[in-house]
């Protein structure tokens, strides 16, 4: 439903690249829609690119078409490579649709891969095709948008849209990309007004915040319930069936739970055990519309909106009050993410479950190994639509905080000898803290979970021998976590005369935000807010050297204080992060209250250490 999204992997230098250094630039990409008053579509495409350099010429002469063979009919109107004045046509070999992913119960999506002949430096390669979509998402509705980001430089952007019916739109273009013309009611036109900007040089970690892309989003409805007025009642005629009868045992132990809480948990962890999940939002006759809860139930899996429409019938078995909702899934560099002003289906991804018990309010997400109550961070903080018919409405999903995110990790070193140390690592991860690594352990290889914890918390030391004296473990709810590790590392000080110096590891903000003076992105700290509680204790040391001031850094993005002290034969070192607002934005990077954060940070906190004795140097 994204019309065009421009991306690219980046290379690298702390500037941003010039064209010359691309190695393709899109010379023109125009795309044409007409839309009729039912909602069908045909969309043309325009694309010609030019390769500039050696390492493009593999990937622009790949050009694919995402489709949906139930609805689609795509044709190749032509395509070439254009070499000086020599025109070298595809053949029909360099054409091939594949799968892109098949079920008997859904669509089958296709992609059709053209690729382009005799690539070379200074090659243009041209298609122009046609995608006729016979069946809309939804009867008589439309929407599309135009998403630019920082990617590929584009010379000549032309989007045009002629609707059979009225069209509305909206534009977000912070930096004035494009200009936006509507002729009449019922054609609109997107021009860029400048080159279209490609990516950067050696930037570390090169993020972009949403509120800082254009992106033009039409319609052929101006308001919300007006726009999902005819998917509401769809939801609710799937809804209406009774709960298929192989399930009635699963209702019939729920009501023996004294709390509703166990009730709906008890229901969502025996979906995920008995239901597999396809991990993406799959067409059904076109629509977007889940199939029928005899259908699910018999099939044992389904996409988001099936699982959620078959734990909404369950939980209104048990007289619980349960509507399906339709969010965005994914990092929410938000926090709260605005409301959306125009009807456009791109906004949702994803069908979770809005329950209301009383004053309590619960959003489940069905698609997830590992249940909870609370909504993870993916769906933290957005707007949601409820679907209800002739009711439906939007609420919002409350927003993911800090204290909801809480890692205590207790380190002890033994010092052994110069080049060796035991370590023991006791870490907590509380309220909904776990639930990545709760995730993984239901379903990657226990084995490769525990090699990957055990790298995060041995912090890049070379390790010679490691054993869980308490294993992680979890359960199809999720629930506060603890794990006991221990690990023989190699040297972990430096030589300072007689004492040796200790280097404080900083696990929780990366050398990104320390280092970086200058930016041309936005900055990522984390992929959402959370606690750190660190105790590191260096076991039978005494301090070389005084005993340093405790370190307090306030700000609106984060507090942070470390604390050294002594215990009794022990040098303690004591760290805590609130880290509040993990995504932050390049206006406010280029602050002076930001920078000023920085380099507070800096003085204390960044490749800090202390001199210590032990009897082991």
């Amino acid at each position: 439903m994204n019309l065009l999204v421009l991306l690219l992997l980046g290379t690298a230098h702390a500037r941003w690249m010039t064209i010359e250094e691309a190695g393709s630039v899109i010379e023109n990409y125009s795309v044409e829609h007409e839309v009729a008053a039912s909602g069908a579509s045909t969309q043309t495409v325009d694309y010609t690119v030019r390769v500039q350099a050696e390492d493009a010429k593999v990937s622009a002469s790949l050009f694919t078409i995402d489709y949906n063979s139930f609805t689609d009919k795509v044709e190749i109107l032509e395509a070439y490579s254009r070499n000086g004045d020599k025109i070298i046509p595809v053949e029909a070999a360099g054409i091939e649709d594949r799968d892109k992913g098949e079920s008997k119960e859904y669509d089958a999506l296709k992609i059709r891969s053209v690729v382009f002949p005799q690539v070379e430096i200074g090659s243009h390669l041209h298609i122009r095709y046609v995608i006729k979509t016979a069946k809309p998402l939804m009867e008589k509705r439309w929407s599309s948008s135009v998403t630019l980001m920082p990617g590929s430089f584009v010379e000549k952007l032309h989007v045009t849209v002629k609707s059979e019916v009225p069209l509305y739109y909206r534009v977000h273009d912070p930096q004035h990309l494009v200009t936006v013309r509507q002729h009449d009611k019922r054609q609109l036109d997107i021009v860029n007004r400048k080159r279209l900007p490609g990516w950067v040089h050696a930037e570390k970690d090169v993020f972009f915040h949403p509120a800082g892309i254009t992106e033009v989003g039409f319609s052929t409805h101006e308001k919300w319930p007006e726009f999902f007025a005819t998917l509401d009642k769809d939801f609710a005629a799937i809804l209406a069936a009774p709960v298929p009868k192989p399930l009635q045992s699963w209702l019939n132990k729920a009501k023996a739970l004294p709390l509703v809480s166990e009730q709906i948990l008890y229901l969502m962890n025996q979906m995920s055990h008995d239901f597999r999940y396809f991990g993406d939002w799959r067409r059904h006759n076109g629509g977007v519309v889940p199939r029928t809860l005899a259908e699910i139930e018999k099939s044992r899996y389904g996409d988001c909106k099936d699982l959620a429409s078959l734990l909404t019938a369950l939980l209104r078995a048990l007289k619980i009050d349960a509507n399906v909702a339709l969010v965005r899934r994914g990092e929410n560099a938000w926090g709260v993410e605005p409301d959306y002003e125009l009807p456009e289906m791109g906004h949702f991804n994803h069908a979770i479950v809005q329950v209301k018990v009383g004053t309590q309010v619960w959003w489940l997400d069905a698609t997830n190994p590992v249940s909870s109550l609370e909504a993870y961070p993916d769906i933290a903080g957005r707007p949601a639509w409820i679907l209800q018919a002739g009711q439906g409405h939007f609420a919002r999903l409350p927003p993911a905080l800090s204290p909801n995110f809480v890692h205590a990790h207790d380190y002890e070193y033994r010092f052994k000898s110069q080049d060796a140390v035991n370590v023991t690592v006791t870490a907590n991860l509380r309220h909904l803290a776990p639930y990545r690594l709760a995730n993984e352990l239901m379903m990657a290889p226990r084995s490769g979970v525990l090699s990957e914890t055990l790298e995060y918390f041995s912090e890049g030391q070379e390790v010679h021998s490691f054993h869980y004296t308490k294993e992680p473990q979890t359960t199809r709810t999720l629930a506060d976590l603890t794990m006991a590790l221990e690990y023989q590392a190699g040297r972990v000080t430096f030589d300072a005369g007689k004492a040796a110096f200790f280097v404080i590891p900083d696990g929780f903000l990366n050398a990104t935000f320390y280092e970086t003076e200058t930016r041309e992105s936005d900055l990522r700290l984390s992929g959402e807010p959370f606690v750190f509680q660190g105790v590191r204790r260096l076991k039978d040391t005494k301090m070389a050297q005084a005993l340093p001031e405790p370190c307090q850094v306030r700000s609106e993005w984060m507090d942070l204080r470390r604390e050294i002290k002594v215990d009794g034969r022990d040098v303690v070192i004591l760290q805590n992060v609130d880290l509040k607002k993990p995504f932050i934005m390049h206006s406010e990077f280029r602050s002076a209250p930001f920078h000023k954060l920085q380099a507070d940070t800096k003085k204390c906190f960044y490749r800090a250490g202390i001199l210590v004795e032990t009897k082991a140097w």
